[in-house]
């Protein structure tokens, strides 16, 4: 872990309080939950990260590539999102390697522009282990369901729900998504792949919004 948080501290200049708050939340055991002073003296964006069957983690935006944001945790889990969804991930046991598609992807404009905008999507996704690699067919359908006032660690934040059902194979899924008014996403539920449980990403601080 000390090395992660060197890297990070050492691309900035941050205070003696900074490096503390950043090396508390990458060694809590349990749930990390920041204060409210602790999230204005954080200098990186960053989201909390719960898989359903585990302790919540705090997660720090490394950096991004062409609309990719990639994400890593005290455990060197990284994790990509491409407008809030979970694209690729490593350092977890399945990992998943790559989705299809993604240009149809209606998060990208479902609450920026609703009329032009398909609500179903089809796509593949790769999924790997320590001993194979396999792909599923995703199917799912999208329903606005309407503005609503979210409670962030940050504040509160008027968004727009959005829910995704469907199916990987013979299994259904039920994704949510709290999206802001210019299409970003603040809050999410998704199932990333069929083998394990959903994952919950919460928006802790975004720098520069």
């Amino acid at each position: 872990m000390a090395g992660l948080v060197t890297a990070i501290v050492g691309c900035t200049a941050v205070t003696e309080e900074t490096r503390a708050t950043l090396e508390y939340a990458f060694s809590k055991p349990d749930d990390v939950q920041l204060s409210a002073d602790e999230i204005n003296d954080f200098p990186y964006t960053a989201l909390y990260a719960k898989w359903d069957d585990s302790a919540q983690i705090l997660i720090v935006l490394g950096y991004i590539d062409s609309g990719e944001y990639n994400w890593v945790s005290a455990d060197r889990e990284t994790m990509v999102t491409v407008n809030g969804r979970v694209v690729r991930t490593a350092g977890v046991d399945y990992e998943l390697m790559a989705v299809s598609n993604l240009s149809q992807d209606p998060l990208q404009c479902v609450v920026t522009a609703p009329a032009n905008c398909a609500l179903s999507w089809q796509r593949q996704i790769d999924i790997g282990t320590e001993d194979s690699r396999y792909t599923r067919s995703v199917r799912s359908e999208f329903r606005i369901l309407g503005d609503e006032v979210l409670q962030l660690p940050s504040g509160e934040y008027q968004v727009t729900r959005v829910e995704e059902h469907g199916t990987i194979g013979s299994q259904k899924f039920h994704n949510t998504f709290w999206i802001e008014a210019d299409g970003h996403v603040v809050k999410s539920r998704q199932l990333i792949v069929p083998e394990r449980k959903l994952l919950e990403l919460t928006q802790v601080k975004w720098v520069g919004r």
